[in-house]
């Protein structure tokens, strides 16, 4: 974890430590099915890389996680952090975008954007979150169920999910929140989903 922490140190000025690093991913805004995916990301539990070294015919699959997860053109992982990076720059225009590296996403928890406000370095967060699923779920669906996912589909699929996970926070800051902070809770909504929001209002959308 020594890499990771340098590399956020490197990347976001983010000062912290290895215990820091282990709590930010098991609490806070990060879904308990990624933090189980850190967890076994940051043990090697995953079954990755060596792993298929001991069945006979698979050795060929023995990839490590930073192949896995942001290399290889079979996961469609290209096709997927290129549109995220798109809808990020279209977002957030005056707001560089942090390539994810395997050592940023092991200590997904912890980054924080330099720019402010707060709410912009969760915006990144939980797009990283959505994605790194989706290309998980594209391999896995692709080594054990021999399943293949084409690229338009994975988009569709992840513009989907950004869809729906706004949907959610629109209903929570609109309903639920206590109605002095709705207004203020709306407008971040507003900047944060801004990419998805225009992309409903046309028409034929996927």
């Amino acid at each position: 974890m020594e890499k990771t922490k340098n590399e956020l140190l490197q990347k976001t000025g983010v000062c912290i430590t290895i215990n820091d690093i282990w709590t930010n991913n098991e609490k806070g805004i990060i879904p308990p099915k990624i933090s189980d995916f850190l967890w076994k990301l940051n043990h090697n539990r995953h079954k990755v890389g060596t792993w298929f070294l001991k069945i006979r015919g698979w050795e060929n699959r023995a990839h490590c996680k930073d192949h896995i997860i942001i290399e290889c053109p079979l996961n469609k992982g290209h096709e997927i952090w290129k549109y995220m990076e798109s809808e990020w720059k279209q977002t957030f225009p005056k707001t560089q975008w942090l390539p994810p590296t395997i050592e940023l996403i092991r200590g997904l928890g912890s980054i924080q954007l330099r720019e402010r406000p707060r709410w912009m370095s969760k915006a990144y967060i939980e797009r990283i979150t959505e994605a790194i699923w989706l290309i998980w779920t594209i391999r896995n669906n692709r080594i054990f169920n021999r399943k293949e996912i084409p690229k338009e589909a994975a988009i569709k699929m992840l513009k989907q999910t950004l869809r729906n996970k706004k949907e959610t926070e629109w209903i929570y800051a609109t309903k639920i929140i206590r109605f002095s902070y709705r207004d203020k809770k709306t407008l971040e909504l507003e900047k944060k989903w801004e990419k998805i929001m225009t992309d409903d209002q046309r028409p034929n959308n996927e």
